[in-house]
């Protein structure tokens, strides 16, 4: 079983991949949502605009993931802010998912799911890693 110092490694290890990710999808839906929309469903699913506030929060997320993954441990208040950063967005597409009338095709349903699905595991596993070090005073970073 994995300490904390070893669940802190592999979050920055997680982090750092997310970033890319992030980086990907950011950019993706800043310069191309049409193209977006059209594998998601039968458009306009959201404004263009609002795919680009997107693209730019998830740009601007990558930056703060590669800043604070340059020098490990996290602290506790970084992972709090990373598990913040994908617990909510899951409520919100959870909710939107069940309740709005969006217009998705199958394949959209399920990388939505598959999305909101990641980032509940990955907001999950930072508060345990928050746990984990509280539980075995490993005080991490200074955030």
């Amino acid at each position: 079983m994995m300490n904390a110092e070893e669940h802190n490694a592999f979050a920055v290890q997680v982090l750092k991949a997310d970033t890319i990710l992030n980086v990907i999808l950011g950019v993706a839906f800043v310069a191309i949502p049409g193209p977006i929309e059209s594998v998601l469903g039968d458009g306009p699913l959201i404004p263009f605009i609002v795919w680009r506030v997107i693209g730019v929060i998830f740009v601007l997320y990558a930056a703060w993931e590669a800043y604070v993954t340059r020098r490990p441990p996290l602290g506790v208040a970084s992972l709090a802010f990373a598990s913040i950063m994908a617990l909510v967005p899951v409520v919100l597409l959870t909710a939107a998912l069940l309740f709005l009338p969006v217009p998705l095709n199958t394949v959209g349903r399920v990388i939505l799911w598959f999305g909101d699905g990641l980032m509940l595991v990955l907001g999950s596993y930072y508060a345990l890693v928050i746990w984990r070090m509280r539980r075995e005073g490993f005080a991490g970073a200074a955030s």
